[in-house]
Formats: structure tokens, C-alpha cells, sequence
């Protein structure tokens, strides 16, 4: 008798001993779930990349839709004050803003120069150094309507600039799609 329970006894060590099915999932379990965790956390922080990238893409298009539209307005003005309603029609300022004022000019295209030029960076294609020309002849335009002096000629250079840009707002547009 004595014998038998110290068969039925190693025997259940035994049992205890062997690993079943139940024994390796709980070990790989914790590792399983971890690897998920991780997956799943890298999917949002890309998707929160994009939202970012969106929003700061968005900004820069809405900056050179505002430059499209005070090109097209400009074209029609004929006098330092008509340009200047025109660049507050576009941009959005107060028209009743002293815009002879010194430094009106370079206080307005500071903040519009810095977005533009973001363009480069933000969408595929898009040229630096016509960036650059749009930004300078922009500037030209402004210091022109602030010294009241005549805008033909600048107002041409500014023409020509946007034109190239108006040629990629297409491919623009195309990027900012979120995907």
C-alpha cells in the first residue's frame, strides 16, 4: 500500500511537471499583448504625424490663396490706395490702417514671407527660389504702395512670380489631401 502512494505520488509530481498547451499560451500571452500595445500605439502616432502635417500644410495653402487673390485684385488697381484695399480684401486687414505709415510694408510681409517659404518644405515640387521671387516681389509691391510711389512695374514682376506659382497651386491642392 505504502507503495502505491508513492507511485500515485511521483506520478502527480510527474503531471505537475509536464507543461500542457494552457501552460505555454499563458507564458506568451504578456508578449503577444505587449507586441499589439506597441503596433498600436506606433499606428496612432503616425496618424497624429498626419493630422499635424495636415494642419500646417493647410495653413501654408490658405497663405498662398491669399497671395493668388491679391494678385488677381491687384491687377485692377491703378492707384497706391486701390492696391493697398486690394491687399486688405485679400489678407483680410483694416483698410482704415494708416497704410502710409512707416514700416506698414514690412510689418504686414514678415508673417506672410515666413508661411510662404514653408512651402517648400511642407509639399513635394514646390520651388524655393520661385518662392523667393514671389516673397520679393510681394515686398517690392507693399514698399511701393507705403512710398505711394508707381506700381507698374512691380506690379508686373509680382504678375509673373505668382503665375509660376499659380501653375503648381494644382499639385498643391493634390498633396494636402489627408490619405
Amino acid at each position: 500500500m505504502t507503495e502505491e502512494i508513492y507511485r500515485d505520488l511521483i506520478e502527480a509530481v510527474r503531471q505537475l511537471s509536464e507543461k500542457s498547451v494552457l501552460d505555454y499560451v499563458i507564458a506568451i500571452a504578456p508578449i503577444v499583448l505587449s507586441i499589439v500595445a506597441v503596433i498600436i500605439s506606433l499606428s496612432i502616432a503616425y496618424r497624429q504625424k498626419k493630422i499635424d502635417l495636415f494642419e500646417k500644410r493647410f495653413e501654408v495653402y490658405a497663405e498662398i490663396q491669399r497671395c493668388l487673390a491679391f494678385q488677381r485684385l491687384l491687377t485692377d488697381a491703378r492707384s497706391p490706395k486701390k492696391a493697398h484695399e486690394a491687399f486688405c480684401a485679400a489678407y483680410g486687414c483694416d483698410e482704415s490702417v494708416d497704410f502710409l505709415k512707416h514700416g506698414w510694408a514690412v510689418q504686414k510681409y514678415i508673417p506672410i514671407e515666413k508661411q510662404l517659404m514653408q512651402a517648400h518644405f511642407l509639399f513635394n515640387g514646390i520651388n524655393e527660389k520661385m518662392l523667393s521671387n514671389v516673397c520679393r516681389s510681394l515686398l517690392a509691391v507693399l514698399l511701393q504702395i507705403e512710398t505711394q510711389d508707381d506700381l507698374q512695374n512691380q506690379k508686373l514682376q509680382f504678375n509673373k512670380s505668382t503665375t509660376e506659382l499659380l501653375q503648381q497651386f494644382c499639385k498643391i491642392h493634390d498633396q494636402l489631401k489627408l490619405k
